[in-house]
């Protein structure tokens, strides 16, 4: 009789996010940045949300499918944000994860 050992797989979690920014609400202050510097950049004093789309002139949307570190960092990048400008959306759950509801 052969015995074979199964390897156990770190299966990471994916989480469907939907991230809202608000340049007019935006003062600069690149906590954002800090946290999350690869979905959030400075340019000009106001941060902008890398690889968005824009929904008019002030707000902007990134929807991403990203594992629990990465998605980690983007909520808390919102929560860190002092004026509210970000928003974090479970997008399978239909939730707020941040609620920051930007206009």
């Amino acid at each position: 009789m052969k015995i074979q050992w199964l390897k156990l797989v770190d299966v990471k979690t994916m989480k469907k996010l939907r991230v809202e920014y608000s340049k007019e609400k935006c003062i600069g202050n690149g906590t954002c940045v800090r946290i999350d510097p690869n979905d959030f950049k400075l340019v000009d004093g106001k941060a902008i949300l890398v690889n968005s789309t824009g929904k008019d002139e002030d707000t902007f949307f990134l929807e991403k499918s990203c594992e629990d570190d990465e998605a980690k960092k983007v909520i808390e990048a919102a929560k860190g944000c002092p004026v509210n400008a970000i928003t974090v959306l479970d997008v399978e759950k239909n939730e707020e994860i941040v609620g920051n509801k930007v206009n």
